[in-house]
């Protein structure tokens, strides 16, 4: 799912938009891709809105977006699976989730980059192999251990 996040200080210094409409009246990370800033489309059909965004942050890689909303350059879109961890621990907070719904697919360039999906999935199996018991760390083992903690 295709979300908006900022943090709690840029809000509280900014305020935070109500409707897609006030969006450009607010600072934002910008995804440039082929050199262009990417479009932000809500709603579909005659009631589509798109968003250009504006921003001095500007940048064709997701983690260097990611990292712009965690320094409170503005805000942007992103995959709620890169913004997990920052929105269980509450330094991002999520926009216009009335919206969310009708948010249309952002470019690919916009998903988790391969390198953000390995980066959760070994954060995930390191928590879970300090979970299995130390005698089923062999790697014979590690499969059949940790599909028997799961309960799988």
């Amino acid at each position: 799912m295709t979300i908006l996040v900022a943090t709690p200080h840029y809000l509280a210094r900014f305020g935070a938009p109500e409707s897609p409409q006030e969006l450009n009246r607010f600072r934002s990370v910008v995804f440039i891709e082929r050199g262009f800033r990417t479009a932000w489309s809500f709603g579909s059909g005659r009631d589509a809105k798109r968003v250009v965004p504006t921003g001095v942050f500007r940048t064709s890689d997701i983690e260097q977006m990611r990292m712009g909303v965690l320094e409170t350059s503005g805000y942007c879109p992103g995959a709620s699976m890169a913004f997990a961890a920052e929105l269980r621990e509450g330094t991002v907070i999520r926009l216009l989730t009335a919206f969310e719904r009708t948010v249309q697919s952002l470019p690919y360039g916009l998903q988790p980059s391969p390198v953000t999906k390995v980066r959760i999935l070994s954060g995930t199996l390191r928590r879970l192999s300090r979970s299995v018991p130390s005698s089923t760390r062999d790697p014979a083992n590690l499969c059949a251990g940790m599909q028997g903690h799961l309960g799988q």
